[in-house]
């Protein structure tokens, strides 16, 4: 992974671990590097640590896939090493949401609390016992990989929360999600997600924009869910005044699906010159199943 940011370095050698919770207190006012200041420190901290610099390797197809970085401010560079490595230029990119432009806390609380309020009776917590998951926890295992709006999903993301004997009736997955989407509204009016945005991503986001690099995103939230959760930080969509091309959800198709439709609105020359960013396995598989360039990351 490359370390992405001078603080990111500074509490690293410190030895410090708190996490990026402790950015978004504070990153805003502490993290301005740039690509060049980057390359400078990052290369510091390996020298320091005697971890190799990480390399980037076309594949078969020259593509470049799960490149790790674990700040997104170490992206700009990543992007000009791609570049120079494939002899493209990456003018679109795909962002999935959770865990890469936010954090998953909150989310993942919503979808739990949503779950325990129709489940508690048969025994789900949002914490685990001996023999299964918390609801909060199984949250965190898939989040990424399902989509929270159908019914089906619950059935497959809470059944484990579950003791045994108990199963999940369909009229009680509808009712999760009936009150997952009351929660999350209740999150958004409330700004609960305010403090969830990662401290860099307004300003990488910006950037690209001013670049004229076409941002999208993909997610397993439903389009408009997932329009509204970005609008309450303020990153909107071009029709809205904002900086996003266009925003797919889990309405619109599995990823596979919502990166082939952005490759299509973004009519570039070649699969080359578009790049996925995400934190799961998913998102690597996504950009894999449609040529273009990958680059996963994960916050600390």
């Amino acid at each position: 992974r490359i370390p992405g940011s001078k603080l990111a370095i500074e509490r690293w050698q410190a030895g410090m671990s708190e996490g990026h919770r402790y950015l978004g207190i504070r990153g805003r006012a502490l993290l301005r590097s740039r690509s060049a200041g980057y390359s400078e420190h990052a290369e510091a901290i390996r020298q320091a640590h005697g971890k190799p610099r990480p390399s980037i390797t076309l594949n078969q197809n020259s593509m470049i896939h799960g490149t790790g970085i674990d700040d997104l401010g170490a992206l700009p560079a990543v992007i000009s090493e791609i570049e120079e490595a494939d002899g493209c230029r990456i003018k679109a990119i795909s962002f999935d949401i959770d865990g890469t432009l936010m954090d998953v806390t909150v989310v993942s609380k919503v979808l739990a609390e949503a779950a325990v309020i129709v489940l508690a009776r048969k025994g789900c917590r949002i914490e685990g016992d001996s023999g299964w998951s918390g609801a909060y926890h199984r949250v965190t295992e898939v989040i990424g990989r399902v989509r929270f709006g159908r019914w089906e999903d619950q059935i497959e993301i809470f059944q484990p929360t579950l003791p045994s004997g108990e199963t999940i009736t369909r009229d009680e997955a509808e009712e999760i999600v009936e009150k997952y989407n009351t929660n999350f509204d209740l999150a958004l009016q409330t700004d609960r997600f305010v403090e969830s945005l990662y401290p860099e991503t307004i300003r990488v986001l910006s950037d690209l924009h001013l670049r004229k690099v076409r941002l999208f995103i993909h997610s397993g939230r439903y389009t408009d869910l997932a329009r509204r959760q970005l609008a309450s930080v303020g990153i909107h969509t071009e029709k809205e005044g904002g900086i996003l091309s266009d925003i797919c959800g889990g309405d619109r198709g599995d990823k596979v699906c919502q990166i082939r439709n952005h490759l299509r609105t973004a009519a570039v020359d070649h699969p080359g010159d578009f790049l996925v960013v995400g934190d799961t396995q998913d998102d690597i598989d996504a950009a894999i199943a449609n040529g273009t360039h990958s680059v996963r990351i994960e916050h600390w």
